[in-house]
């Protein structure tokens, strides 16, 4: 069996909303990547919208 080595991350790209500064979790940040989500799910902001 082949040993999984686990490193911490040094440079980390997270996924916050610009307008209200939503912070995505792994499952968001999953979700963002397949399709699913598309917005931020608390004020509605998405990429292409002005920020207020």
């Amino acid at each position: 069996m082949k040993q999984i080595k686990q490193e911490k991350c040094i440079v980390c790209h997270k996924i916050i909303c610009k307008q209200c500064k939503w912070e995505a979790d792994e499952k968001a940040v999953a979700e963002i990547q397949s399709g699913m989500m598309t917005a931020c799910p608390l004020c509605g902001w998405k990429p292409g919208d002005a920020v207020l």
